[in-house]
């Protein structure tokens, strides 16, 4: 037996080099070829395992992470909401493009008729230098906007990053399943979300997590995952995606500055109704919307526990 499959590999691997051959020519990955292939989720669990066992330094480790679910993000998640664009009118002149870029940092501009769901494109401050300077106060911006990329608040990461990509903006808007702006991405947003928050001399210089006392301040912004990252505060599944609307969940209606809510915690290792509470604080709003909460973890009911 030993002999005659000595006998018969260079035959094996010839006929089955053909038919791989056969398999790449019609656009199929052999399958001996993707055996040793990981799923994302494995890879995910290798990364944490060898960062726990210092074979990864935990800057590394993060990054891999990061990269690694980027793809099972959304457009949704990735975007800057709708509450936070600052828009400019289509009647608006390339002198106030000017004005309002130095009030806030910003380079990109939608570029709306009414309001988010009527933007007619996208203009860059750099924009700017292709206009004579005696003509800024008279072009208005309608004639200079650029065509803005749309995507669904559904699509998964990587196609965003190859929308922004193939966008000399590096820009897209992200509507919602009624056609409604849901909000923007940007390629700095991407980025971001691949490394870390990235800030530069107009941004705001606080973080959006602060140790507080026994504590945390927190954006009302921050996604769910985000927030457990950073402060251990891993939130039942529900229908909203930011620490504030869970709070505006909870709480049932729109609060005011100092409203506190307890708020329970899912902790996959504790029985039902034993797990760990938290308590968030509306510390600032911003119109009606949750600006800055302030979360404790809250100690543990013996009497719960039994």
């Amino acid at each position: 037996q030993l002999l005659f499959a000595l006998a018969m590999t260079p035959a094996i691997k010839l006929t089955n080099g053909a038919a791989n051959w056969i398999l790449r020519r019609l656009g199929i990955e052999p399958a001996q070829e993707l055996r040793s292939a990981r799923s994302p989720a494995e890879l995910v669990s290798l990364v944490r395992t060898s960062a726990r066992s210092g074979a990864l330094d935990p800057t590394t480790a993060a990054l891999v992470h990061r990269s690694l679910q980027f793809g099972t993000l959304t457009a949704e998640e990735l975007m800057t909401p709708r509450s936070k664009i600052v828009a400019l009118h289509n009647d608006d002149t390339v002198a106030d493009l000017v004005t309002r870029a130095g009030e806030t940092g910003f380079s990109r501009f939608p570029i709306i008729d009414g309001d988010l769901d009527q933007t007619v494109g996208i203009v860059h401050v750099k924009q700017v230098f292709s206009v004579p300077p005696g003509e800024r106060a008279r072009t208005r911006l309608g004639a200079v906007a650029q065509p803005v990329a749309v995507v669904p608040s559904t699509l998964d990461g990587d196609a965003v990053m190859a929308q922004i990509r193939a966008n000399g903006l590096q820009t897209a808007l992200v509507v919602d399943e009624y056609g409604g702006t849901a909000g923007i991405v940007t390629v700095e947003d991407l980025i971001e979300e691949l490394v870390g928050d990235v800030r530069d001399e107009h941004d705001d210089a606080t973080p959006h997590v602060v140790a507080a006392g026994n504590g945390w301040r927190v954006s009302g912004l921050l996604r769910i995952d985000e927030v457990a990252a950073a402060t251990g505060y891993r939130a039942p599944e529900g229908h909203y995606e930011t620490i504030g609307g869970l709070v505006l969940h909870e709480l049932g209606h729109i609060p005011v500055v100092g409203e506190v809510v307890e708020l329970a915690a899912f902790e996959p290792d504790e029985r039902p109704h034993t797990g760990a509470r938290w308590q968030a604080k509306v510390v600032r709003m911003d119109g009606r919307r949750i600006d800055l909460l302030e979360l404790t973890r809250l100690r543990t009911d013996p009497d719960r526990t039994q």
